[in-house]
């Protein structure tokens, strides 16, 4: 009961300052008992004013700003190095100076090879046990 008191009053005091802006919404601005109303409306309304002002600001900065990184990313990416840089830099690949090895030679090679790699793989396989 005591809380139901105290929010009575509340809602009194609510019911009172609804009473008075809508007295002074249909009022003319010059009327001195709503001075202060109108100059708090006005606080609000530069003050949300402002706010929207500020965060849209913001989005434009950080989007302009974004911009800017990104070219300059592009614009490093566009640079290329001198040519002994790329030269040094250059994949050489495999040396294929026995191409003209005949289909037979070619076959005993890849045995020959295959050969090593089992002897290597048994080899891994003693010292493991």
């Amino acid at each position: 009961m005591k809380a139901m008191e105290i929010l009575q009053q509340y809602w009194e005091q609510a019911k009172r300052l609804l009473v008075y802006i809508q007295f002074c919404i249909d009022n003319d601005i010059r009327t001195p008992v709503c001075r202060d109303f109108w100059t708090w409306t006005v606080y609000l309304c530069v003050g949300l004013a402002l706010l929207i002002i500020f965060v849209v600001g913001r989005k434009i900065l950080r989007a302009q700003l974004e911009l800017r990184r990104n070219k300059k990313r592009l614009e490093a990416r566009k640079i290329v190095a001198d040519a002994e840089t790329i030269e040094q830099a250059k994949w050489v690949g495999d040396d294929n100076q026995q191409t003209e090895l005949s289909q037979e030679e070619l076959a005993e090679r890849m045995r020959e090879a295959l050969r090593v790699k089992s002897e290597l793989d048994a080899a891994k396989v003693k010292q493991g046990e």
